[in-house]
């Protein structure tokens, strides 16, 4: 802080050494400012109360509602804030519930498709069966945990045919 003191034009007496004052107020409270606690509330324990319409520091022909508006605008202000959190919150909320509902309807339209797949292809084994029986199809529904390691056609346990003569199956 500067080392000047303007004199007042009030005439009102004013503390002999006010940045005295101040350094002892902030050796009393060393911690104030890191707290959030601006500079101006050091100055107004050391100075007073600002005058009515007067902002300290700010010089010559500035008032508190150029700096921090109207108290109707601060009030006002203030609401539109908490609205604007509210509804982020609301929104965050509404989303994360959209997205749990779109995940467990596409897991069911995807268990869906599948069974039907399934089944596609289970009636068209079965008729594959009926028209040529002399062909062993191996049971290809039964689907396997992919846990399960033994089951995976990539495993070291072959699951190839080897009795299948191509002679053997064709018409003549």
């Amino acid at each position: 802080m500067q080392k000047y003191v303007r004199k007042r034009r009030r005439r009102i007496p004013m503390e002999e050494n006010p940045l005295s004052e101040l350094k002892d107020v902030m050796s009393l409270q060393p911690n104030i400012l890191e707290q959030g606690s601006s500079g101006d509330d050091l100055l107004s324990q050391v100075l007073g109360k600002d005058r009515n319409g007067y902002a300290r520091t700010y010089g010559k022909g500035v008032v508190p509602s150029d700096l921090w508006g109207t108290k109707s605008q601060v009030e006002i202000q203030k609401t539109i804030e908490e609205v604007k959190r509210n509804a982020q919150v609301e929104i965050k909320i509404l989303q994360d519930r959209l997205q749990k509902e779109m995940e467990v309807k596409s897991k069911e339209q995807l268990e869906a498709f599948k069974s039907e797949l399934l089944g596609g292809f289970n009636s068209v084994l079965t008729q594959i069966r009926q028209c040529f029986p002399e062909i062993v199809i191996p049971d290809l529904f039964s689907i396997p945990n992919p846990n399960d390691v033994q089951g995976d056609p990539r495993s070291s346990a072959s699951n190839h045919l080897t009795d299948v003569d191509p002679n053997k199956h064709t018409k003549r």
